[in-house]
């Protein structure tokens, strides 16, 4: 029997298909990525709303919960708000002449409580007058996880319709690729790959490829 089917080709069919299949599984990857996006930037949001009320606390409020430490000192050093000390490395508290390492480190703990604290007064506001890089970081992770969620669905269907029996077909069709395995091949097992090939060539012309393409069409466009 003669070889009806070009290797090249039925290589190339091959691919294609487990490109399809790659990139529907993409699409979960994608939503677990998205998801930690914007569980990121909401955070990243809360901790620059934080440390901006810590701006307008002065530092004279960390004697409140803590006597002892010498805010004159700390002002000369040009600290002259909560969120100073925040920034401030231990060390480069701890080098300051009247401080010690041990002051350096309670500064520190109480600027982490006042951090925690104004975290959780953060609300949420987003709106046309808040955009702000942060802001703006929250919208644009959230429209893209509900882009991806939307193509979950579909991805989910192609794959649980289609990919099992498309890595059957590729198995069955690849002794069409072979040199001598096809010549020495039965009749049965010669017409058993040609069906499978033509199976996996209609899909490609079909309305599987253009519903994968469509889904591969909207992750590039989020990504």
């Amino acid at each position: 029997m003669a070889r009806p089917i070009d290797p090249a080709a039925a290589a190339q069919v091959t691919r294609d298909h487990r490109t399809w299949i790659h990139i529907l599984q993409q699409v979960s990857d994608y939503e677990n990525y998205y998801k930690q996006c914007v569980i990121q930037s909401t955070q990243t949001y809360a901790q620059a709303y934080a440390e901006g009320i810590l701006q307008t606390i002065p530092v004279e409020e960390i004697n409140r919960t803590h006597q002892g430490i010498r805010v004159k000192t700390l002002r000369d050093a040009g600290f002259d708000t909560i969120a100073d000390l925040h920034r401030a490395s231990k060390a480069r508290l701890a080098a300051i002449n009247g401080i010690s390492d041990e002051g350096a480190a309670a500064i520190k703990q109480l600027t982490s409580d006042f951090l925690a604290q104004a975290k959780n007064t953060v609300r949420l506001r987003l709106s046309v007058d808040d955009q702000n890089e942060f802001a703006s970081a929250i919208v644009l992770s959230v429209y893209q996880l509900k882009q991806t969620l939307a193509l979950s669905p579909e991805a989910s269907v192609l794959l649980k319709r289609y990919k099992s029996n498309i890595e059957q077909a590729i198995q069955r069709s690849e002794i069409a690729q072979r040199g001598l395995s096809w010549v020495f091949s039965s009749r049965a097992v010669k017409d058993d790959a040609l069906k499978a090939y033509q199976y996996l060539y209609d899909l490609l012309a079909g309305k599987y490829a253009q519903r994968c393409s469509n889904v591969s069409q909207w992750l590039t466009y989020l990504a």
